[in-house]
């Protein structure tokens, strides 16, 4: 089952998106990588809002059970700002992907971070 709900979540994050709202990881990078503070926090609140919905996924998935958190194992208290490092990490040292989603990007940086025991 956990597979399943792994699958699905991945496939919705490839699910091709309106030009309108397709972030890039390019994109993302550009962002994060500005100095001005309004990019700063545009950064942090999108990489933020990427990786609590990926936290939460699963408890939803299974009827919102306490504490599951299957898709990557965030050590207790992390905080968004070491969450948005991580991604920015990894996007300069993928360039080779940064045409993908940054959604996919975010979950491929968390996901190697901080990997759930099998």
């Amino acid at each position: 089952m956990r597979r399943i709900v792994q699958c699905l979540l991945f496939a919705v994050l490839l699910a091709p998106l309106p030009a309108a709202w397709a972030l890039s990881g390019a994109d993302l990078k550009d962002i994060c990588e500005r100095r001005e503070a309004t990019f700063q926090l545009s950064c942090l609140m999108y990489v933020g809002g990427v990786s609590d919905g990926l936290n939460l996924a699963p408890g939803f998935y299974r009827g919102q059970e306490e504490g599951t958190n299957e898709i990557i194992c965030f050590p207790e208290g992390v905080k968004q700002a070491v969450r948005k490092n991580i991604v920015v990490k990894y996007l300069e040292e993928h360039k080779e992907q940064l045409e993908t989603p940054a959604e996919v990007l975010i979950y491929m940086a968390l996901k190697e971070a901080w990997p759930c025991p099998e």
